[in-house]
C-alpha cells in the first residue's frame, strides 16, 4: 500500500494579506497561490509541480514558489506604508530557540535547570519538524504529530510516556507564546487547541493500549527516612544540612537563592522570595532550625562571611575551604562573598549521596521532593489546619498540597472516616 504523502503548503506575510503557496493533489501536485482579496478567496496556478518524479520535494522549486508568494504579497500591500510593504522574514524553529535563549534579550538569560529543560524539549521539536521550518507554518496537526511521536518514543524506551509528551508540548507552547508576545511570529503561529491536553491523553490511551490514564508517579520518603536523611546531610556538605534544615518542606530551588538578610534571628523568621508564579513565604523557625542556623553562622561554614559582611548568599557556589565534608569547611571571603548560589542540580547530587549514607534506596522521581511530600502527609495526619498547610509549603492555596503532594492512599484518613461512619450509624 502506497504511504499517504502529506500535502505541502507554506505562507508568506500576515493577515489580511497573507499568501499561501500549496500543492494541489487534484491537479497532480501542481503548485497554487491562495490569498484573500475584497473578502473573497483568490488563487492562481504556478503551472509547476513541487515534487520530483520520485515524490521528493524539489528544493529549488520550493524556493522559487516561495519567491512567487512573496511577490504576490508585495503586490497586495503595494498601497500601504513602506514599512508595511516589506515581506516579513519568517522566523524558523531553530532561530526561535536562539531568540528565547539569547542572554541579552531572550526569555531565559541565565543557565538554569528550567532553561536547560526548555532547550532540551525544543530540540525534540526541531528534530521532528526540521530546524528551518517557519513557526507560522506550525499548526495543530503538527503539535499532534509531535506528541504522538513523543508518546511512541517514550513507550519504546519503557517509559509511561504521558507526562513526558505533555512536558514537550508545554515547553514548545511556552516558547511560542513568548515569541508571539515579542511580535517575532504571527499571532496565529503554533497555537494549540484549548483542549490539547485532553486530546493528548486520549491519544495516549489509544496508542498505549491502556484502559485508563496512569496514576501520577509521586514517590515519597517515610517519616523515618526523612529524619535519617536530614541527620546525615551535614556529612555530605554543610550547605545541604542548612538547606534542608531551613526548607525541607519548601521548594529547595527557592531556598538556595536566599541571602543572609532573609534570616531574622531576632524574630526567628526565614523569608523565601517568590519568583514567577511560585509564591514566597515567611517561615517562623523552630528551635531546632535556629540551632542549625546559629551553628553555621558562628562556628560553621558561614563564619567568615558572617564576620565580613551584612549580606551574602547563604548557599554560595564553589568548593569550600577545608573540604566540604570536614568540620573545618568554610566559605571564604575571597571566593564566596560575592558568589552566586549553588546550582539546583548540585543539591540533587548531594541529596542522593545523603540517601546512600543513610542506607535509603534511591527512587526515580523522588529526590528531595520525597521530603516535601512526606511533610504534607505527616502534617495532615497531625491535624494541621488548611491555613497552616498552606504556610507549611508556601503554596498560594491548599489545592496543590491536597491534590498533588498529599498521599492519596493515606490510612489515617480512612481510619477517621471509619470512626465517623461508626458514630453516624450508632455502632
Amino acid at each position: 500500500m502506497t504511504p499517504r504523502v502529506e500535502v505541502w503548503e507554506e505562507s508568506v506575510g500576515f493577515l489580511p494579506f497573507k499568501v499561501t503557496v500549496y500543492e494541489e493533489p487534484a491537479r497532480k501536485g501542481v503548485l497554487y497561490l491562495r490569498w484573500r482579496q475584497a473578502g473573497n478567496w483568490k488563487k492562481r496556478s504556478l503551472r509547476r509541480p513541487l515534487r520530483t518524479p520520485r515524490g521528493k520535494i524539489d528544493v529549488e522549486t520550493r524556493r522559487w514558489a516561495l519567491n512567487q508568494a512573496q511577490e504576490q504579497y508585495a503586490r497586495l500591500v503595494a498601497g500601504l506604508a513602506s514599512e508595511e510593504r516589506v515581506v516579513v522574514v519568517r522566523l524558523s524553529i531553530a532561530k526561535g530557540l536562539e531568540a528565547v535563549l539569547d542572554p541579552k534579550t531572550g526569555k531565559y538569560p541565565t543557565d538554569t535547570m528550567h532553561r536547560r529543560e526548555v532547550e532540551r524539549e525544543m530540540k525534540r521539536a526541531i528534530a521532528e519538524w526540521g530546524a528551518e521550518t517557519p513557526w507560522e507554518t506550525i499548526k495543530r496537526k503538527d503539535l499532534r504529530k509531535l506528541w504522538r511521536h513523543r508518546i511512541n518514543e517514550l513507550r519504546a524506551a519503557n517509559e509511561t510516556g504521558l507526562r513526558g509528551a505533555e512536558l514537550t508540548i508545554q515547553r514548545v507552547l511556552a516558547v511560542a507564546v513568548w515569541l508571539r508576545d515579542e511580535e517575532l511570529i504571527p499571532a496565529g503561529a503554533c497555537v494549540a487547541s484549548r483542549r490539547w491536553k485532553e486530546e493528548l491523553r486520549a491519544d495516549w490511551i489509544e496508542l498505549s493500549g491502556e484502559r485508563a490514564l496512569p496514576d501520577p508517579n509521586r514517590p515519597r520518603h517515610s517519616l523515618e527516612e526523612m529524619r535519617k536523611v536530614m541527620a546525615v546531610a551535614g556529612r555530605v556538605d554543610p550547605r545541604l544540612e542548612l538547606a534542608l534544615a531551613l526548607g525541607a518542606e519548601l521548594r529547595l530551588g527557592q531556598v538556595i537563592r536566599c541571602r543572609r538578610t532573609d534570616l531574622d534571628l531576632d524574630h526567628a523568621t526565614f523569608t523565601v522570595r517568590g519568583k514567577g508564579h511560585k509564591r514566597g513565604e515567611v517561615q517562623k523557625l523552630t528551635d531546632g532550625q535556629l540551632r542549625v542556623v546559629r551553628h553555621h553562622l558562628t562556628d560553621g561554614y558561614l563564619r567568615d562571611l558572617e564576620r565580613a559582611a551584612a549580606d551574602y548568599c547563604l548557599f554560595p557556589a564553589g568548593q569550600l575551604r577545608g573540604g566540604r565534608k570536614m568540620e573545618d569547611a568554610r566559605a571564604t571571603v575571597k571566593y564566596q562573598l560575592r558568589a552566586k548560589p549553588i546550582d539546583r542540580s548540585v543539591i540533587d547530587d548531594w541529596f542522593h549521596a545523603a540517601e546512600d549514607l543513610a542506607e535509603i534506596p534511591r527512587v526515580k522521581g523522588r529526590a528531595a521532593y520525597g521530603l516535601r511530600r512526606q511533610a504534607v502527609d505527616a502534617a495532615k495526619a497531625g491535624g494541621i489546619s488548611r491555613e497552616g498547610l498552606q504556610r507549611l509549603g508556601g503554596w498560594v492555596d491548599t489545592q496543590m498540597p491536597d491534590t498533588i503532594y498529599a498521599d492519596q492512599e493515606a490510612d489515617y484518613a480512612r481510619e477517621e472516616a471509619r470512626d465517623v461512619r461508626a458514630k453516624v450509624r450508632g455502632e
